[in-house]
């Protein structure tokens, strides 16, 4: 028997009876193996009960590590103490996207060459990887309830709440098109980000500018704003006539009457008998005499107990 022997069964309690036997006793080397491989499997086996021995002794503090150790996992996944981990979504024409957390989203399409994303609330970190010299073109769309975004390959974040959308871009070049007819289409770079309004806010806010601006006679700033806006609310017709007294102020009469002529097919009772006069008074000031004549006399026909009768009488009643 070894020295190493030896002291193993020394470690295991059997420093006397067996030890005192192998000693005296004259064995081969294969008995003598056969001994030792016996012995040496319940020392293991015993080893085995006091490793778990020991770790009952030291549950608590076993229990506290684990803790420890869950707690710092989970504050690596998760970031600035409020997010869920992320999930990183790849996607065909090669990129991804990652949400945050209560993000609603979903990819309508993706294939190797087109992918068309929507996004209903939340934030989308996108990485599209650019198209490679001799590659076929990509084309990635993401669209929110406020507009479009399109790349070719870039870095970018799209963030939708009630307030509209933001895009903020990190690498490469996005166009951004927000709803509705009139708006302008944007081109960011790199470092750069824009807000767009929700279509219903950009056009009250529209709407607001340009009635002020035509009550303090501004006549330019009171013509853009709501010809954008009525571009929208086609059937809007106090703004179609506000639109038409701007251009009577500024002797666009052609124009004018185009826009009385839409409130005589759509407005309002008083709408339409107000058109009604306007367009034979600005007839008659564009030296349309006749004309103007006609839809006087028109107008008495079609509203004779108008509020506008005794003056169209006194208009023909002129020489």
């Amino acid at each position: 028997m070894n020295r190493i022997e030896e002291n193993s069964l020394r470690d295991f309690g059997r420093d006397s009876e067996i030890l005192e036997k192998l000693k005296d006793i004259k064995l081969s080397e294969n008995s003598r193996s056969n001994i030792w491989n016996s012995i040496k499997s319940e020392i293991e086996s015993k080893n085995d009960k006091n490793i778990f021995k020991n770790i009952m002794m030291y549950k608590p503090y076993f229990v506290i590590a684990v803790v420890i150790i869950f707690s710092f996992t989970t504050i690596l996944f998760y970031k600035d103490g409020n997010s869920i981990p992320k999930n990183i979504i790849n996607i065909k024409m090669g990129g991804t996207i990652t949400p945050t957390k209560d993000t609603l989203f979903s990819l309508v399409k993706s294939t190797h060459k087109e992918e068309y994303v929507t996004l209903e609330s939340g934030e989308l970190d996108i990485f599209v990887i650019p198209t490679k010299k001799g590659e076929s073109e990509k084309h990635f769309e993401l669209e929110t309830k406020d507009g479009f975004v399109v790349v070719k390959g870039t870095k970018f974040k799209v963030n939708v709440d009630r307030d509209g959308t933001t895009v903020s871009v990190t690498k490469g070049t996005v166009w951004v098109t927000p709803k509705g007819e009139g708006r302008k289409k944007i081109i960011l770079t790199a470092g750069n980000s824009t807000h767009i309004l929700p279509l219903s806010t950009f056009l009250k806010k529209n709407k607001e500018k340009g009635v002020k601006a035509y009550i303090n006679k501004d006549y330019s700033i009171a013509k853009k704003m709501l010809e954008i806006y009525l571009l929208n609310q086609k059937d809007d017709f106090n703004i179609i006539t506000i639109l038409a007294r701007v251009a009577e102020y500024e002797k666009r009469y052609d124009d004018a009457i185009k826009y009385y002529n839409r409130v005589l097919k759509g407005g309002s009772s008083i709408e339409k008998e107000t058109a009604f006069v306007a367009i034979a008074v600005l007839l008659k000031n564009s030296n349309q005499k006749k004309r103007a004549e006609k839809m006087f006399l028109n107008y008495l026909k079609e509203y004779p107990k108008g509020i506008f009768k005794d003056d169209v009488r006194k208009e023909l009643n002129k020489k």
